[in-house]
């Protein structure tokens, strides 16, 4: 283990014996007394399953089909792209391909973008730039190294960071 890593888990193991001092003792707590390997797992677990609250589910939209026993469906693929986790399915796309609807002559902090393919994305850097107009650019949103997501737009030599609204 390097220095840095070493140092690093020092301080996740202080951080971790701080909440307890400070009398956040959860249900988990009394596990760590049982000395059976099996058994103290089995405590762990019905602990957690205590502790953890399920997400709730997404209400499909007007017109949607819910799926198998009443859940709302999942988009998968270019469909999700963008969507927070919780409404996305688990196998989905790193990018998309569209045109922005009507003419394209730059953006400001404000400027939202309506897709050909109905999704809709906002600026969300804050940054602002003009261009010649054109109409219907063909556009690129990737997904970026830390979650971000970016759009490279026909002719244009920035990626504005954005975020989908719809």
């Amino acid at each position: 283990m390097t220095p840095s890593r070493f140092g690093l888990l020092i301080v996740i193991c202080q951080l971790a014996a701080s909440g307890d001092a400070q009398g956040q003792d959860g249900p988990a707590r009394a596990c760590t007394s049982i000395n059976d390997p099996v058994a103290r797992l089995a405590c762990y677990d019905r602990a957690m399953s205590r502790e953890v609250q399920p997400v709730p589910a997404v209400a499909p939209a007007a017109g949607q089909v819910s799926g198998p026993s009443g859940a709302p469906p999942t988009a998968a693929g270019e469909a999700a792209f963008g969507l927070p986790l919780v409404t996305r399915a688990p196998a989905q796309a790193t990018s998309l391909v569209s045109r922005i609807v009507g003419p394209f002559d730059g953006w400001q902090a404000s400027t939202r973008w309506k897709l050909a393919n109905g999704q809709v994305w906002a600026i969300a850097d804050g940054s602002s730039s003009g261009y010649p107009t054109r109409n219907d650019p063909q556009v690129r949103v990737q997904q970026g190294a830390f979650g971000g997501y970016f759009i490279d737009i026909e002719g244009v030599s920035q990626s504005p960071r954005v975020r989908r609204l719809y």
